[in-house]
């Protein structure tokens, strides 16, 4: 009975995080219940309410408010973290924006001249974007002109995915056989770069492993990356 609970008990720090703050309106932080279930209070009111894990990420003054980024993440292996902007005001007046999320990798923050800009990579071969101004969140999506992908995403799938199927002689599986859910995950975000493309590095596993060759990097790279 007492390692069940020790597991329990394990889990659930796991899952929660936490933060305890001095905001520009009172006391800003997070409180835990027993049934996976926390939400955030701001001098004792609870103004949002999420599952598993959370995190503190930033802070941001603005003459009257403050800006918080918070993140949620259910806490498996190889999710989503989503993030959440709160905006406090003097008077106690908070607002919380939409969630949103990066689909390839981490969002990226700027703040500027009171806005917040807010890089989001890539989704379904569009480059996203938000900026936080005027206490509104507004995210875009727009195409860009496709050219070379980033030198450390081509390297990863090189060395993580091209390599390991290649040598092994793995000619028959699919890229997520015997792959870890967090690699997959992985893979599935680079799906979203416009200048990457995941079936043509599948095309050219199976054909090295079939012939039994095994490609250098730059050459890997010529005729992995996309151009058009």
């Amino acid at each position: 009975m007492v390692k069940i609970f020790f597991i329990i008990f394990t889990i659930q720090i796991f899952l929660f995080g936490s933060f305890n703050l001095n905001s520009i309106a009172g006391k800003f932080k997070t409180v835990e219940t027993n049934d996976f279930t926390s939400s955030i209070e701001l001098n004792g009111k609870s103004i949002y309410k999420f599952e598993g894990n959370i995190n503190f990420i930033k802070k941001y003054n603005i003459k009257n408010s403050e800006i918080y980024i918070v993140t949620t993440n259910l806490g498996g292996n190889g999710t989503l973290d989503y993030y959440t902007i709160i905006e406090i005001f003097k008077d106690g007046l908070y607002k919380i924006s939409q969630e949103f999320t990066n689909l390839s990798g981490e969002a990226k923050f700027n703040f500027r001249n009171n806005v917040l800009y807010i890089d989001l990579g890539y989704e379904n071969k569009l480059k996203k974007d938000a900026v936080y101004k005027n206490h509104k969140l507004t995210i875009t999506k727009k195409k860009e002109i496709n050219g070379y992908a980033k030198d450390k995403d081509c390297k990863y799938l090189y060395e993580n995915i091209y390599l390991y199927y290649s040598k092994v002689k793995k000619c028959n599986k699919s890229l997520d056989d015997d792959m870890p859910m967090a690699l997959v995950s992985s893979i599935n975000s680079l799906r979203h770069n416009p200048n990457i493309d995941i079936d043509m590095m599948y095309k050219i596993i199976q054909n090295d492993c079939h012939t039994k060759t095994v490609k250098k990097y730059n050459e890997f790279k010529k005729i992995f990356v996309q151009i058009k």
